[in-house]
């Protein structure tokens, strides 16, 4: 319990704790590891500083998805011990992700999330398709119910083609080849690898 904030920096995803002095306002950056779980489970893992006398440890934060698209950064909701909550803000980009076979979900990728690599965070959820043809995606294991509205910048889809390169499974068990997703390009591709018309 400090008076103060904690925030996640923008540029790197290192926890920033702010507060006011008797004079001036001050920020201390505790230079860590953030990792983010499939169920949006925090952990900030900072190493033993035996310089400072700081024994390694690690901050775990349950959390909720709060974000209202798949745009910007991944926002994430956590209770506060007096009520209320908080947004931690997680620096980023909503990719895709392979789910196995053909078949593609959404990601989250977290810039310097681990090292040189992006880890990449698989979101649980069900695409849908309404009747006017919109296609949102609604969150699984999630405390809030949300459901977001994909655009069609993000995601296009086309008849099912079992030579896709990727697909999407709708909730009422139906396919669909992918031709963009977030800024990814799929190409469609035959079998013998050249590219489908």
């Amino acid at each position: 319990m400090l008076p103060g904030d904690f925030k996640f920096s923008r540029g790197d995803n290192q926890l920033v704790y702010s507060f006011n002095g008797a004079t001036a306002a001050h920020q201390v950056t505790i230079v860590g590891t953030l990792r983010v779980s499939p169920s949006f489970q925090l952990t900030y893992s900072i190493k033993n500083q035996i310089a400072s006398g700081i024994v390694g440890s690690e901050i775990v934060i349950a959390a909720v998805v709060a974000n209202p698209s798949f745009d910007g950064n991944l926002q994430l909701a956590v209770k506060k011990p007096g009520g209320g909550e908080t947004i931690f803000m997680v620096s980023g980009q909503f990719t895709h992700i392979r789910l196995g076979g053909t078949e593609v979900g959404v990601g989250f990728a977290i810039s310097g999330g681990t090292g040189s690599t992006p880890l990449t965070v698989s979101i649980n959820g069900k695409f849908s398709k309404t009747p006017v043809g919109d296609v949102t995606f609604t969150f699984e294991r999630n405390a809030k119910f949300i459901t977001i509205g994909v655009s069609a910048a993000q995601i296009r889809l086309g008849a099912f083609s079992a030579t896709a390169s990727a697909t999407v499974k709708l909730v009422d068990g139906s396919v669909a080849s992918v031709e963009v997703m977030f800024g990814v390009v799929f190409p469609l591709r035959s079998l013998s690898g050249a590219p489908a018309d």
